[in-house]
């Protein structure tokens, strides 16, 4: 019953998020100007064009990439320094001010992080763990769990003080249009929804 209402509850909030003017003016905006997404806009958009051809599989495991170079950058990792546990991962954003939008991240965060247990899979198998052994559920929660990074991408923006607020420029403009055109049409639609 959880998993149905929260796939309702997705298809009514969903378009909000995900819609072309929306992810346009953040990743024109806030992610460009991040100091730790801001070098990753390409593969922000390359998830997101992912995202608008249907390709939600590809288009997340593209997002734990961004999301774990953010968390990797978070307290200043370079290469050759030892890899950080998955507990210090999740810990990284602690290096940001104490806020709303830090506690939700952290939560989020721990659902990403969790260790995954495909006897007692977590709830909408959001986890990074489970797509990369390839545990996945449905086709559907992919699409799902792309939102919810894309929402944690926001959500990190803003415990880094960074707005919402949009300046329409050439660049935003690009995006715009590129996003736009990239929707699933034609052979590859029917494709994309075989079982």
């Amino acid at each position: 019953m959880i998993d149905d209402l929260a796939a309702r509850a997705f298809d009514v909030m969903s378009f909000q998020l995900m819609n072309v003017d929306e992810r346009a003016a953040m990743t024109s905006g806030p992610y460009k100007e991040s100091s730790l997404f801001g070098q990753l806009v390409p593969l922000i958009d390359e998830a997101i064009l992912c995202y608008y051809r249907g390709y939600y599989t590809a288009a997340l495991a593209t997002l734990f990439i961004v999301c774990e170079q953010y968390l990797r950058q978070l307290p200043g990792w370079q290469p050759g320094m030892p890899d950080p546990s998955f507990a210090a991962l999740r810990a990284a954003v602690r290096k940001h001010p104490d806020s709303e939008s830090r506690h939700e991240a952290e939560m989020i965060l721990s659902a990403i992080y969790a260790r995954y247990n495909a006897q007692i899979p977590p709830q909408f198998f959001f986890n990074r763990h489970g797509l990369l052994h390839g545990l996945r559920g449905p086709k559907d929660v992919d699409r799902m769990n792309c939102v919810r990074m894309l929402l944690l991408f926001d959500v990190l923006c803003s415990a880094e003080g960074l707005g919402r607020g949009l300046v329409y420029t050439e660049e935003f403009y690009q995006r715009h249009s590129a996003y736009e055109a990239c929707v699933r049409l034609g052979k590859e639609k029917q494709l994309m929804l075989r079982n």
